[in-house]
């Protein structure tokens, strides 16, 4: 027979409390997902200013190379200056190396910056408003004095070096030719490639601030790219 003289035993209830602090910690849940998606935001974050600045310095020095700088004289290469490319022909390999990286540099670029700079690219172009055009006051007339007899001698004696035929300057360099449509395809293609492989690579450094971050207690669902 069960003992009646034990009173019945009482069911504990739970403190109505919220739910992070029953849990112990305000700390958010890790998600494998919102880590993947925070780790290639800041790896792209992290790696396209820089992909960015070396196609800016790339393209400056095609300039520099295509404007004569580094050249060297065809009299110190005597025979081999036939096997030698040209600076214009270095210029432009150097001017494809910088657009190849450029493209990478926007695939590897968040989708935000690549939508402003896709806008930037097809915005229409305001034309410039005329500049005012330039009155010249009136001025009144000076009265020089006239220079001494032997200035005189010496003024026109520059004044005829002068008038001599001038040395023949050399050429002025011919505008580069737009890459053919062809060699934009490829362009696109190699820096679409490069741009995802760069990524790639630098996928670690991003994973290692992903980390970092939820380690803060920073909520990883939160740092992604505003699309």
């Amino acid at each position: 027979m069960p003992d009646d003289r034990l009173p019945p035993r009482k069911t504990k209830v739970k403190p109505d409390r919220p739910e992070i602090w029953a849990e112990g910690s305000q700390k958010p849940k890790f998600e494998v997902r919102a880590f993947a998606t925070a780790s290639l935001h800041l790896t792209r974050e992290g790696i396209a200013p820089l992909i960015a600045r070396t196609a800016s310095g790339t393209a400056g020095l095609s300039s520099r190379v295509a404007a004569g700088t580094w050249r060297i004289p065809a009299a110190r290469l005597g025979r081999a200056e036939r096997l030698v490319p040209s600076h214009q022909t270095v210029a432009a390999w150097i001017a494809a190396t910088a657009r190849l990286i450029d493209v990478a540099g926007r695939t590897a670029a968040p989708e935000s910056q690549r939508r402003r700079d896709r806008f930037a690219r097809t915005a229409p172009v305001r034309p410039s408003e005329p500049a005012p055009p330039d009155t010249d006051l009136p001025t009144a007339p000076v009265s020089l004095p006239e220079p001494p007899q032997e200035d005189a001698a010496t003024l026109a004696a520059i004044r005829s070096a002068l008038d001599e035929a001038p040395a023949a300057a050399p050429p002025p360099p011919k505008p580069d030719a737009p890459p053919s449509a062809l060699a934009e395809t490829l362009t696109a293609a190699a820096g679409t490639a490069l741009g995802w492989a760069l990524t790639a690579v630098a996928l670690p450094y991003g994973a290692v601030r992903a980390t970092l971050a939820h380690l803060n207690g920073e909520d990883l669902r939160q740092i992604r790219d505003d699309s």
